[in-house]
């Protein structure tokens, strides 16, 4: 890519209601790179913020990265991190965000 080139930003949003895997529907190698991805997720009362990027555990917190399926052709996954102490899931957000190949 040359320098100061524009180049399309694409979004995605994902709604769960476990920690269960979750398909992206592309693999990690079509994105040029993730601008940003955040999450959100209630235990039924209060709001917390998912921990982006992190495939280790915290104390007290639930965190998510995307895994490379190499098992698939097709596409990569949203992997969840449990730490110990963290509230019960009820439902929740991710939001990704890339750069599309120039």
């Amino acid at each position: 890519m040359e320098k100061n080139q524009r180049q399309q930003g694409l979004r995605q949003v994902y709604t769960f209601t476990t920690t269960a895997d979750i398909s992206i529907g592309f693999k990690f190698s079509k994105v040029n790179r993730f601008s940003r991805f955040f999450g959100t997720y209630t235990d039924g009362t209060n709001w917390y913020g998912l921990i982006p990027a992190t495939s280790v555990a915290i104390p007290g917190q639930i965190g998510f990265f995307i895994f490379q399926d190499v098992t698939s052709t097709a596409t990569d996954q949203i992997r969840f991190t449990l730490g110990a102490g963290a509230p019960p899931l009820t439902s929740g957000t991710i939001v990704l965000e890339w750069l599309s190949q120039a």
